[in-house]
């Protein structure tokens, strides 16, 4: 078995509250989890710095699951998390 490719495209997020909504400049990460190869390190949107608490990305990622992934039982998790720029940085607001 070879490996295969999984596509996803992170288009948007609605309604994100996190104190001052319109100053939020949002991104997204993206990763699979119990990849027994872990080489699904994690992925990133670009900021979206105009749509505040409704941030569109419209962003394709492309994750490759080797035959080790392919064959193990139980599950592989696709995780997104949603993130803000702080003036300290960067912070999590959100996690699916």
């Amino acid at each position: 078995m070879m490996a295969k490719n999984i596509e996803i495209t992170l288009i948007a997020a609605h309604d994100i509250k996190n104190g001052d909504v319109e100053n939020i400049r949002a991104s997204a990460a993206a990763w699979i989890t119990n990849d027994p190869s872990n080489n699904n390190s994690k992925q990133r949107t670009p900021v979206d710095p105009t749509n505040g608490g409704n941030p569109i990305w419209n962003h394709v990622m492309t994750f490759t699951l080797d035959k080790a992934a392919l064959k193990q039982e139980g599950l592989l998790i696709l995780e997104i998390a949603i993130y803000t720029e702080t003036t300290s940085g960067e912070e999590e607001i959100g996690r699916i």
